[in-house]
């Protein structure tokens, strides 16, 4: 962990992680996790956290096991809303103290869980759980449930017989010792903690089982016991092979005037304390150290992007400027090629009338890529004018299919049109536009024939206040996986860009078009399959009755 650690330096901008060693760090980090998870859910004891609203964002099994609650009734929920009796018995105060950075001990704390109905005693380790930077974000809490050590204390205020077979099976240490700290009784899980017999405890005093630097930082409290009060804490035990453990002790005066005190070794609490705040640190330092990194190339993809949208913008910006700058000599070229065309005709100069009636075709179609060009940058611009005016698109359509069976005289159109006005309040033009775009493209890709002609359909209906056109082809069609890209800009499938259907053009036309749609308040979308031709279809608003 320390390796993968060490390589992960978030001040250093030089710093570059592959996939391997993120692959490594992250490893490392599931495994510390799963390690932390697994200490606190097989702890037998209650584990515990809140936050600094008192809310809890732990509750282990042996916490659910205590309570008779599981986690997901507990979590998120205030805890002094939860459990009314923590303000009652005075427990709320080693909440404030372990956020407060002290640590809290309560010890035979009564609790009656209000939604289970389940009751008894409970003892309670508060302390501060701290982040990387030592501030303290929590507190942690170890519950043991006591009642059963309560009721063996009660038993053995009662009855010797009862104190003696306490003492032999009791599961924690149990000494009793005078005034003078002399040792007069251990019980056998005391001696088995330290690794002494009971005969080598008796007669020796309890500070000779306590870590000397423990002792002298924190004295025995014999003015408390002298007063009836129990003393609550932890003491450093040594064991007969030299090595400690931690304990936690519960001393109070008994009759007689002997000191009984009950040993718990807590080692492992405290060993599984130590690491949660480890791993908790830790943690907090990957973290900050990964969110840099994300910052970092955060904030090259930021540049990146900027840096894109600049060229996009310098793009549209060239392809305006050259749009409007090719116009005018296109214009001329078209001129001068109408009075070429008139004088050869005159002539009857057949082959060079051909030839100029193809410069003028083209000279047409240069024409409107540029236009194309130049629609297309006020579109990504947002400023492509609009007209708006009142018109028949039963008589536009019907005009448009007129106007195209002049020149595609091999086709059949089929037009089916409403008998009565369909009125629309859009810029004329620009439908006209969308219209030519289609019914161009039908006699670009079609392929099928009816009566010895090539087959369009072309119709035009009503429904709930929209006007549906739609043109369809029975051409080569466009594959369903791209169908979802076909009215993006410069975009052509590629069934119409290979060696088998050669059809020109720039990809803009249906980009156009869906975009002076959308702009009138319509949409536009399309019905394809490859090889079985194409059905593109756009709505427009009708025009409000009252207007016509």
């Amino acid at each position: 962990m320390n390796d993968a650690q060490d390589k992960l330096n978030p001040s250093d901008p030089e710093t570059i992680l592959d996939d391997a060693q993120q692959r490594r760090i992250l490893d490392a980090i599931q495994r510390e996790k799963e390690f932390s998870e697994s200490l606190i859910n097989s702890s037998f004891d209650g584990i515990l956290a809140f936050d600094h609203d008192y809310r809890y964002t732990l509750w282990n099994p042996g916490m659910e096991r205590i309570t008779g609650l599981s986690a997901k009734d507990v979590l998120g929920r205030v805890a002094f809303e939860l459990f009314p009796f923590l303000k009652e018995t005075g427990e709320d105060r080693f909440f404030r103290e372990a956020l407060a950075g002290q640590t809290a001990i309560g010890n035979d704390r009564p609790f009656v869980i209000p939604q289970t109905g389940q009751q008894g005693f409970f003892e309670a380790h508060y302390s501060p759980l701290c982040n990387a930077s030592g501030e303290v974000i929590g507190g942690l809490g170890i519950i043991r449930d006591i009642t059963e050590r309560s009721h063996a204390n009660k038993a053995l205020r009662d009855s010797e017989s009862k104190y003696r077979m306490l003492m032999e099976y009791a599961s924690d240490g149990i000494v009793l010792y005078d005034r003078q700290g002399l040792i007069i009784e251990a019980n056998p899980e005391l001696c088995e903690m330290l690794g002494y017999e009971r005969e080598e405890v008796l007669g020796r005093t309890v500070t000779d089982f306590i870590d000397p630097a423990d002792l002298a930082a924190t004295p025995l409290r014999w003015d408390q016991l002298r007063d009836g009060k129990a003393v609550i804490g932890e003491r450093l035990l040594l064991r007969k092979d030299g090595t400690t453990l931690c304990a936690e002790l519960s001393a109070r005066m008994i009759s007689g005037g002997h000191v009984q005190t009950i040993v718990r070794d807590i080692t492992s609490r405290k060993e599984a304390e130590e690491e949660i705040k480890r791993l908790n640190a830790d943690l907090e330092r990957r973290v900050i150290a990964r969110t840099a990194q994300l910052e970092a190339a955060n904030l090259e993809l930021q540049k990146e992007i900027a840096e894109r949208e600049r060229l996009e913008a310098q793009k549209d910006e060239f392809i305006a400027v050259a749009s409007h700058e090719l116009r005018t000599p296109v214009s001329v070229i078209k001129g001068y090629t109408k009075m070429a065309l008139r004088s050869v005709e005159e002539s009857g100069d057949q082959r060079l009338t051909r030839n100029l009636r193809i410069v003028d075709e083209k000279t047409d179609q240069l024409t409107r890529l540029i236009s194309e060009l130049l629609d297309a940058s006020m579109i990504e611009g947002e400023s492509l004018p609009l007209k708006p005016e009142r018109f028949d698109l039963v008589q536009l359509i019907r005009h448009m299919v007129s106007d195209i069976e002049l020149t595609a005289t091999e086709f059949s159109f089929a037009p089916e049109l409403p008998q009565e006005p369909v009125y629309a309040e859009a810029d004329r033009q620009r439908i006209e536009q969308v219209v030519t775009n289609l019914l161009s493209n039908a006699v670009k890709y079609t392929g099928r024939y009816a009566d010895g002609k090539r087959l369009v359909e072309v119709r035009l209906q009503v429904e709930n206040g929209m006007a549906i056109t739609f043109v369809r082809d029975y051409g080569v069609g466009i594959p369903a996986e791209q169908q979802e890209k076909v009215f993006g800009r410069f975009f052509r499938a590629d069934n119409v860009t290979n060696a088998r259907y050669p059809y020109p053009g720039m990809g803009l036309g249906l980009f156009i078009s869906y975009n002076i749609i959308e702009r009138h308040g319509g949409r536009m979308w399309l019905d394809s399959a490859e090889g079985k031709g194409s059905t593109f279809y756009f709505s427009l608003p009708l025009a409000d009755a009252t207007d016509q």
